[in-house]
């Protein structure tokens, strides 16, 4: 695993993490890095005198670590944010933060390093002289859990697990995205459908769409046939009595 650090444009920022295989070619999902909507953190911190904090996406990411299940810790330096990255890149929270401040528990003043060790994430200050340490709390767990299982393809399995996540938080994403996958595997396309939309997965959208489009065309082929064949008669029908009349 790799970054470029600081980069001047967001376009420059794509890529700007890389999981390379020994041909140094990058294996990294080439998908655009979105924030996922959650109303809740999914990181605490073990030290009383810190506290989680969130800001808005800069790309300067110039240290990054891997947890359990591969998921990716990106440090932005810049702001001392740290992002959550699952291997197809879904953001899944961000924590941290200070604009250089770092005056409010949890925040940096000049974070420069992150690693993780034992499910804890530890984060240096080289300005205020400190190892700051965060723990994932119960809502973290449950959210990397389901999103472990549905990269891992046991869509069917996560879904109790995605529908835990949205009695916490209605606004989460990945957990819409990852039921609408499961529903596709049960051929519950319409519910695939609304899932997909809710989620903004274009991806999974279309295909329960193919598969919608596919039923019906099986179901009313012969009606459409049958009507197709109706109308070709009419027109013809009616281009003889024009004819006749001119």
């Amino acid at each position: 695993y790799t970054c470029t650090g600081a980069t001047s444009t967001a376009s420059d920022a794509r890529g700007s993490i890389k999981r390379l295989n020994p041909t140094g070619k990058n294996i990294l999902s080439d998908k655009t890095t979105e924030s996922v909507s959650t109303s809740e953190s999914v990181y605490f911190t073990t030290n009383e005198f810190v506290k989680t904090g969130i800001r808005n996406l800069t790309h300067d990411v110039s240290s990054i670590t891997i947890g359990e299940d591969n998921f990716i810790y990106a440090l932005d330096v810049t702001y001392g944010r740290v992002y959550l990255y699952d291997l197809e890149c879904n953001l899944i929270t961000t924590f941290g933060g200070g604009v250089n401040e770092g005056a409010q528990d949890g925040t940096f003043k000049a974070a420069r390093a992150i690693t993780n060790m034992n499910g804890k994430v530890y984060i240096v200050d080289s300005v205020k002289n400190t190892v700051t340490i965060f723990k994932m709390n119960d809502y973290g767990k449950l959210v990397c859990k389901a999103q472990a299982m549905t990269i891992k393809g046991d869509y069917v399995d996560a879904e109790p697990h995605w529908n835990e996540v949205l009695k916490l938080d209605s606004n989460s994403l990945v957990a819409y995205r990852g039921i609408a996958k499961s529903k596709i595997l049960q051929e519950d396309y319409d519910s695939a459908l609304y899932y997909s939309k809710l989620g903004e997965d274009r991806d999974t959208y279309s295909r329960a769409f193919e598969f919608v489009r596919k039923d019906f065309l099986a179901k009313y082929f012969m009606w459409i046939v049958l009507g197709a064949v109706v109308l070709i008669v009419v027109i013809v029908v009616l281009l003889r009595i024009k004819r006749k009349k001119t």
